[in-house]
């Protein structure tokens, strides 16, 4: 299933791989027409609203998980089921990966690993940042 960050087979040859200087790019009300600018301002500032709902969202259906794994453990259920709806947390086992330091320190040669590395499908990336949030998170770290 595809994301709506994500739009497989749909890019054009000249986009490649980049970083992006945000503060670089261009304001609309710069290089658009005034009527363009507005509605691109209106995007944004519907994202910004969509976003934060969304997040309040996420945090508040993850707290209810809590409460309800907690519930669960209480109760010593496998589970919890309310008409159509079914809850249940479980410990789940780690995904396996492999590992290039590993199989290098198991004898495979690195021209062999280089040899095997599949490059997956190209698609463009589509993402709506706040770079206010993310100097935020990266005082946090």
């Amino acid at each position: 299933m595809q994301s709506a960050d994500q739009d497989r087979g749909k890019h054009h040859d000249a986009m490649v791989k980049s970083s992006i200087k945000y503060d670089e790019l261009p304001d609309p009300r710069e290089i658009l027409s005034p009527d363009k600018a507005l509605y691109v301002v209106g995007l944004f500032e519907e994202a910004e609203i969509l976003a934060a709902l969304i997040q309040q969202n996420q945090t508040r259906l993850e707290e209810l998980k809590v409460a309800l794994g907690e519930l669960q453990r209480e109760t010593r259920q496998k589970g919890i089921r309310y008409l159509d709806w079914v809850f249940y947390e479980r410990q789940a086992e780690g995904r396996k990966s492999l590992s290039r330091e590993l199989l290098l320190e198991n004898g495979v040669r690195a021209s062999v690993i280089a040899k095997s590395v599949k490059t997956g499908k190209a698609f463009v990336e589509r993402r709506l940042l706040n770079t206010r949030r993310e100097e935020k998170r990266g005082e946090e770290d």
